[in-house]
């Protein structure tokens, strides 16, 4: 099919990488009848049409690419790492949009110059123009011009994004006078300013064409407005739910309002009048945490949005008693705020007695454990308090919706007062505790509304965290799938007749003892060819019990991924359902993806059916280890550190105890040869010549007893508190240099990554739309590829972390995945096509692509021959209908990895926090180490050794030496607390070690 990739440097070398695939063997796995394999040749013919619009400087930026593509790349943790399953975890994080020619459905979310973007401060929103981006590291410096003709520096988290966009609403040619009268590169605080992002002002002739351009976007903007004035306020009422909140886009909200049908485009001068609208003037309509590329909202329900009427009304009527009270007059009724203050006082100074309050919404550990007695098997109980009265529950709902949703509520400073104001008025809380956040959680902790460790809206408003909802959407969705399930409606499988049968061959599923959501296994068939096999991935088959209508697939739809935390899981689709159902065993049926393949490394045949498994074998990575030659996870020494007093649970026994076969043993030697073969082939093919190795991650685990409800009907008081432990590897990564132990997934992620690309090869060649992914390379300017190669290490650590940091700072970092409905090449993995298709029990996309295939199996059954390009055939998501299925991927993607990461640094705080600041845990050293890694923005940012966790220094604390800390060096450091109140540790320099 044809692609139009995003630029020239990748589309000349995806240009070079064109291949013919090798001609397929007539015969498919244990005789079964297959297709050929042809060589999908117009991507080449499309692509040829490019290569004469390339100049030199781009033919030299594509030999410099080619080299930097063996680096490895860096996620937000400065994790290296080539591996698929890593990437597939963050490739969301940065979306690379691409010109369309109708085929391709892609969403960049990264800000690029020409961009128009609304900004927030505390007089109101404002535009501004990009005119200029500047990477350092993995910080991208926005350069921006204000609708105020002011100038300066952002850069966005995910907490301060902009509210609203609009791509390329300039062209470069209109900014160049005024780029003409800015600085070429990020200029850092020292030179620009005392703040971070002080501004400039350009002349009022110089940036005049773009104000106007603005103010007549504006203009417009507001004359639509004032034409809908009525419906677009009344835009809550009709579209909000009475129970439960809504998930909807501004497009959506717009066309229903206004009444747009969906062959009508609507402009954005429209869309951003309703956006305004929305975000001003109705408390219920709630911005997406990255609403500027996703333009969605959550809408609260009607309960919700009354009810935070109801607390304004009650704050402004507390106000004017103050004022009242101020000028000696006399106040004939109590405020509700007075009354709810009285209610809560004795409760949270008697649970202080018990607990120190601190910032960022965090309390400090139980000081009355448990005894013996009362321990048994829990690490902690509430004990049940006095009834809430019913204005304190309505007020400590709005206090948890607040903090759930505060990132939400960006551009609304009046809502965002709303819970501040609350917590003045009772008079509890200190400006430390006010100024630095999280004060409202510390309230809900304090009177036991949430329990004192729950870390508010870390998961999503689609999950219920971590006590159940049952008026959750998500919730309701999980009830009704539930009763399909029990209806028997997942009993009959649709691809039974399609299905072949593998019979005895045995089949490695290759998880953890623990694991219950088994989704893939891998097997190995000989052929007549020497040294020629086919290699077969079995997966767990759901879509072949449910289709795309059922509650079960819209409850896997809302949810997009199962997501796995420190203290809980979240599945995807209903527990029993994986568990009895589907979860792979002996006699499981499956979708197979065959790819035949020689020592070489060369793929000689892909193919796909529905089949059976009889013979499965589940095995654990250490015993897939000590077969293979390596070592075992057990032989690599790491650090476990305990917090709390609940005993942690004993290891699960082995999946398998008895030792594996000599038929075995070589069966998993064998796939591991053949998995690097076809590895080292791509990578060589791409120029990978060196690797980073992988810098290593705290593990965190908590442990504590069944949950229990907690909610806002009676106060509480909880005594103890869960069990937290963190496992670290030593943080000398250059020991294993040149030779690292092998990583525990290698065998299964190679077998992944390559039934990925031959289920991609296999759909693209009869051009079926499937969610095809990808991932491009953009180098920095000031790339010097000769600086990036490796040198050799010494065995002398500081001189080899010295070395390492010189290679990092020169190496490629800029990585641009993508979704789309056609191929497209995959520079990480090294493959012209790719797709996710192996984990369906955690990944909505894999499960679309499932149903996609297996559409195609039941044409070709139908047919008698394989399909092509142009046969015509009902899929279950025709193209338009994936690419809104790529929006709703890359929104709830990039969510999910967000709160992932906020649950995993919530537990890591509160290990921290217990560990050091309430000195629970004794193994802990007094004194660390740090290397520093990197300099970003004001600070400088390393790893702390012993607990293989990042942090950072600021300069406030390195300012006053003489000579200051530098990347490349190592130091001894010490944690201290950073003020009396504070959950945050400062870690303080000791001594330099190098």
């Amino acid at each position: 099919m044809a692609h139009a990739p995003g630029g020239a440097r990748r589309l000349y070398s995806t240009l070079e990488r064109a291949k013919v695939a090798v001609g397929a063997a007539a015969h498919g796995p244990s005789g079964i009848q297959f297709p050929s394999s042809a060589a999908d040749m117009n991507i080449h013919e499309k692509l040829r049409q490019f290569q004469s619009d390339l100049d030199d400087a781009n033919a030299k930026e594509k030999a410099a690419l080619e080299l930097a593509l063996a680096s490895y790349i860096f996620d937000k943790n400065d994790t290296a790492s080539a591996s698929i399953e890593d990437e597939e975890d963050h490739d969301i994080e940065d979306q690379q949009e691409t010109d369309t020619d109708g085929s391709i459905a892609n969403i960049r979310p990264q800000l690029e110059p020409g961009d128009l973007i609304e900004l927030t401060s505390s007089t109101g929103p404002y535009f501004a123009a990009i005119t200029a981006v500047f990477p350092i590291g993995s910080i991208r410096h926005i350069q921006f011009v204000a609708s105020d003709s002011t100038w300066g520096y952002k850069v966005f988290s995910i907490a301060r994004q902009p509210t609203f966009a609009i791509r390329r609403f300039f062209e470069m040619s209109e900014l160049t006078i005024i780029k003409q009268h800015l600085p070429n590169r990020f200029l850092p605080p020292v030179e620009f300013g005392q703040e971070q992002h002080s501004r400039g002002v350009l002349q009022a002739e110089i940036s005049c064409a773009v104000l106007e351009k603005i103010q007549t976007f504006q203009k417009e903007a507001n004359g639509i407005y004032r034409q809908h004035a009525t419906r677009i306020d009344n835009a809550f009422d009709l579209l909000a739910k009475p129970d439960g909140p809504t998930f909807i886009s501004l497009e959506e909200i717009t066309r229903k309002v206004l009444d747009i049908d969906n062959s009508t485009p609507v402009p954005e001068e429209t869309l951003y009048a309703v956006h305004k609208a929305c975000i001003l003037y109705n408390a219920g309509f709630l911005l997406d945490q990255c609403h500027w590329r996703s333009r969605q909202f959550e809408l609260l329900s009607k309960e919700e949005a009354e009810l935070i009427e109801q607390i304004r009304r009650w704050t402004r009527q507390h106000s004017e008693n103050m004022v009242r009270r101020s000028h000696g007059q006399e106040i004939s009724q109590k405020s509700v705020l007075d009354m709810f203050t009285n209610e809560i006082r004795p409760v949270v100074l008697k649970n202080r007695k018990n607990r120190e309050s601190l910032t960022g919404g965090k309390l400090g550990p139980s000081k009355r454990q448990l005894d013996e007695l009362q321990r048994g098997n829990l690490s902690y109980k509430s004990v049940l308090g006095s009834p809430i009265s019913p204005n304190s529950v309505l007020i400590f709902k709005f206090l948890k919706i607040w903090s759930d949703r505060k990132f939400n509520y960006r551009g609304r400073h009046l809502l965002l007062g709303l819970a501040s104001e609350i917590l003045k008025y009772t008079g509890l809380y200190n400006d430390d505790i006010l100024i630095k956040g999280g004060g409202p959680s510390n309230l809900l902790k304090e009177c036991g509304v949430m329990a004192p460790w729950q870390a508010p809206g870390y998961v999503s408003g689609r999950w219920s965290d971590p006590y159940p909802d049952k008026n959750a959407p998500g919730s309701k969705l999980l009830t009704q799938a539930q009763k399909e399930i029990e209806a028997g409606q997942t009993q009959v499988d649709y691809m039974k007749e399609l299905r072949h049968d593998f019979g005895n061959m045995l089949v490695f599923c290759i998880d953890s003892a623990s694991t219950i959501d088994v989704d893939d296994g891998i097997s190995l068939e000989r052929t007549s060819e020497h040294g020629t096999y086919w290699i077969h991935v079995h997966i767990a088959n759901p879509t072949a019990f449910i289709s795309p209508l059922s509650r079960i697939s819209q409850l896997a739809q809302f949810l997009r991924t199962s997501i796995y935390l420190p203290d809980q899981i979240h599945r995807m689709l209903p527990f029993d359902f994986i568990r009895e159902k589907l979860s792979l065993r002996s006699g499981s049926p499956t979708l197979t993806i065959s790819t035949k393949i020689n020592m070489d490394g060369i793929v000689l045949d892909r193919q796909v059916c529905n089949g059976f498994i009889h013979n499965v074998l589940h095995i654990t990575p250490d015993m897939v280890r000590e077969s293979i030659g390596g070592a075992p996870l057990s032989s690599i020494p790491r650090s476990k550190f305990v917090v709390g007093h609940f005993p942690i649970p004993a290891i699960e026994q082995e999946r398998s105890a008895s030792p594996l076969s000599a038929e075995a043993i070589n069966d998993l030697q064998i796939m591991e040869m053949l998995g690097n073969a076809w590895g080292v082939r791509e990578a060589k093919a791409r120029n990978h010549k060196w690797s980073f190795g992988e810098m290593p991650r705290a593990s965190i685990n908590v442990y504590h007893q069944e949950r229990e409800d907690v909610d806002a009907t009676h106060f509480r008081q909880f005594f103890g508190d869960p069990t937290i432990s963190l496992s670290a590897s030593p943080w000398d990564l250059w020991s294993h240099f040149p030779i690292r132990p092998k990583r525990h997934r290698e065998l299964v992620e190679s077998l992944m990554q390559l039934a990925n690309n031959s289920a991609a090869e296999w759909c693209a060649h009869r051009g079926v739309p499937m969610l095809y992914r990808g991932c491009s390379f953009g180098i920095r300017r000031d790339f010097n590829a000769e600086a990036a190669r490796p040198a050799q290490y010494s065995g002398n650590i500081a001189a080899d972390f010295q070395e390492f940091c010189r290679r990092r700072s020169n190496v490629l970092i800029d990585t641009r995945p993508e979704l789309s409905t056609r191929k497209i090449p995959h520079e990480i993995v090294g493959v012209n096509a790719y797709l996710t298709a192996t984990s369906p029990l955690r990944r909505y996309d894999d499960m679309i692509n499932h149903w996609q295939i297996e559409a195609v199996l039941r044409e070709e059954a139908r047919l008698g021959r394989p399909m092509v390009e142009h046969d015509s055939c009902r899929f279950p998501f025709p193209e338009d209908s994936l690419k809104k299925e790529i929006t709703k991927s890359i929104d709830m993607s990039r969510v999910y990895i967000t709160r992932s990461r906020r649950a995993v640094g919530h537990w890591r705080d509160e290990f921290l926090t217990r560990g050091i600041l309430f000195d629970e845990c004794k193994d802990l050293p007094k004194i660390f180490t740090l290397y520093i890694i990197y300099a970003r923005d004001s600070t400088l940012q390393g790893v702390i050794a012993e607990l293989s966790i990042m942090t950072a220094l600021r300069t406030d604390q390195i300012s006053a030496m003489n000579k200051p800390p530098e990347v490349g060096q190592i130091w001894k450091v010490k944690p201290e607390k950073d003020s009396l109140h504070s959950h945050v540790i400062s870690w303080q320099l000791v001594d330099r070690v190098t």
